[in-house]
């Protein structure tokens, strides 16, 4: 039984007290009544009778319900449809599925992260163009961890992760192939003439789409589109002064000079890339198009097929990143370590994910397979258990055995429970037979 929290118990009188009769922001709010309302695994959840007002009108007030209820920051409040023209379903997530479950990385994890709402796993195609957008300090590269993760374990893929900032690739050196700033105008016309050798590959099996056999996939990460951006032009302005100066191009003929510069190259690998199995992913702090300093540019903004917006400073922000669904509010989420890595997916709902979460150390691990076979926390949870099958377990025991905290271990119970690892009676776990 989920025992309500101060928040929640003081949102629920709310709702039983025939709220509808207290003052309100809006008129329009005295029009709703409440049929239902009581506390879920994702918070409190309402079901409301309209009586001369539409669903359209109350989710347009959003931001007035939120005052009504005097909603925490953090707390997504959500209007959906009730079935019928009269009813809608209130929600007013005050709760995570996934602050119960066990949201650390293991090899072997599918997607991205898992949806907080549903508890179901969500994945975004690795054969995509995505964009990947957050204020500093959101959890940009922490969210991409997972997949590249994935990618870096599957022969069929190859990473190249272009990192400007010169801090989170330093970690990835060894699993993919990592390049800082004065490597990109090389790598960028590598890459491009590479497309090139590709489309003889197909070309010559008769081969409509690229395939594993053909060589890997390729995944051309950008950790900070703002600040390659500028080096971009930074080259590109040097190399144009250099075929003036040897003669290749006048100031009344900028043609040799425009073509075949790192920007071109980058939009050539975005624009032109799928259709030979090499595609961009995208990270930038602000994924606005104009302006002297864009954060991405607006031909690889125009190719993007998934959008994922972790916090962001401003609703204008939010509207840059994910256009009409702007209003499922990455602005809200607040500066907290809890809101790290977390995020939307354009057209996916309303649905806070939280992404799976891979350490410093767990990376580590990783990129040295031999040592960190079997040292993932899950596997030395697993291990522990093992070691004393006929044991009754209880979180506080298991942390004692394995050092993680007491929360950690209960999720790691719950998580065994679920896939039928090991057999729940109340707060004990026991080994499965």
């Amino acid at each position: 039984m989920l025992v309500p929290t101060e928040e929640e118990t003081r949102i629920l009188e709310v709702l039983r007290s025939g709220w509808a009769s207290k003052s309100v922001p809006a008129p329009w709010l005295r029009e709703i009544s409440v049929l239902r309302a009581d506390v879920a695994r994702s918070g409190v959840v309402a079901d409301l009778m309209l009586s001369g007002v539409t669903m359209e009108k109350v989710s347009d007030g959003v931001d007035q319900l939120r005052l009504f209820f005097d909603v925490e920051d953090d707390h997504q409040l959500v209007v959906l449809p009730g079935g019928r023209a009269t009813r809608v379903r209130l929600e007013i997530r005050t709760r995570r599925v996934t602050e119960e479950m066990d949201m650390l990385w293991h090899p072997g994890r599918k997607g991205i992260g898992v949806d907080s709402v549903t508890g179901q796993v969500v994945e975004i195609p690795f054969l995509s163009q995505i964009q990947f957008s957050g204020a500093k300090g959101s959890g940009k590269s922490w969210a991409m961890r997972p997949s590249m993760a994935s990618l870096a374990l599957n022969p069929d893929f190859e990473v190249l992760y272009l990192d400007p900032k010169m801090v989170e690739g330093k970690r990835w050196q060894g699993l993919v192939h990592t390049y800082f700033p004065g490597d990109f105008p090389d790598i960028l016309e590598e890459c491009a003439e590479d497309l090139s050798r590709r489309a003889d590959l197909m070309s010559k099996a008769g081969a409509t789409v690229w395939r594993p056999e053909f060589g890997p996939y390729r995944i051309v990460v950008i950790d900070e589109g703002r600040e390659l951006l500028a080096e971009c032009r930074r080259a590109d302005r040097l190399r144009a002064q250099l075929l003036r100066k040897a003669g290749f191009a006048s100031d009344g003929d900028l043609a040799p000079v425009d073509k075949g510069g790192a920007l071109d190259n980058l939009i050539k690998i975005s624009s032109m890339g799928r259709a030979w199995g090499v595609f961009l992913w995208w990270a930038t702090q602000y994924p606005i198009v104009s302006g002297n300093n864009p954060g991405v540019d607006t031909n690889i903004d125009a190719n993007t097929d998934y959008r994922f917006s972790l916090r962001v400073s401003k609703r204008k922000h939010s509207e840059v990143a994910l256009g009409d669904d702007a209003d499922y509010g990455p602005h809200r989420l607040t500066a907290d370590d809890r809101n790290r890595g977390l995020g939307y997916i354009g057209g996916h709902g309303p649905s806070l994910i939280q992404t799976w979460t891979m350490t410093d150390e767990m990376l580590g691990l990783l990129a040295h397979p031999d040592q960190g076979r079997g040292k993932f926390p899950r596997d030395v949870a697993l291990r522990t258990l093992g070691s004393q099958p006929d044991s009754v377990w209880t979180p506080e025991l298991l942390a004692s055995h394995t050092g993680c905290g007491t929360n950690q271990a209960m999720r790691f119970l719950r998580s065994f429970s679920s896939e039928g690892l090991v057999i729940a009676d109340g707060d004990t776990f026991r080994l499965a037979a």
